[in-house]
């Protein structure tokens, strides 16, 4: 019998330390996947968070390989891959030790320009 397919709306990438490239190549690579994108600055002031909506839903198996391709953490990945089901997965925090993350914004040069990343 053949696995159930479990399918999700959503995919987010947790980037540690990115430089501009790095932001803009998961940003792009999301929308070239067909997601409608938006990123923050982590709590931590040193990453960014990228959320990425289908507007039809998706393999979430699949969004495993397109996490790890476009940078997210591989620990995270991992962890979320092997979760058992019905585990919250993906999990961006809002506040980390006292700090809050940015405002989602929609526009990636002012994501990139707000957290200062080297291109």
């Amino acid at each position: 019998m053949e696995e159930a397919r479990i399918r999700t709306p959503k995919i987010s990438i947790d980037l540690d330390s990115p430089t501009g490239i790095m932001v803009f190549r998961a940003w792009y690579g999301l929308q070239r996947c067909g997601y409608l994108v938006s990123g923050r600055i982590s709590a931590s002031g040193n990453g960014i968070h990228l959320m990425g909506i289908m507007p039809q839903f998706g393999d979430i198996r699949e969004t495993y390989d397109i996490r790890r391709f476009l940078g997210d953490d591989p620990k995270r990945v991992y962890f979320d891959e092997s979760a058992p089901p019905g585990k919250p997965q993906a999990i961006l925090f809002d506040e980390k030790k006292g700090k809050y993350a940015s405002e989602w914004i929609d526009d990636i040069l002012q994501l990139i320009d707000s957290y200062g990343a080297l291109v």
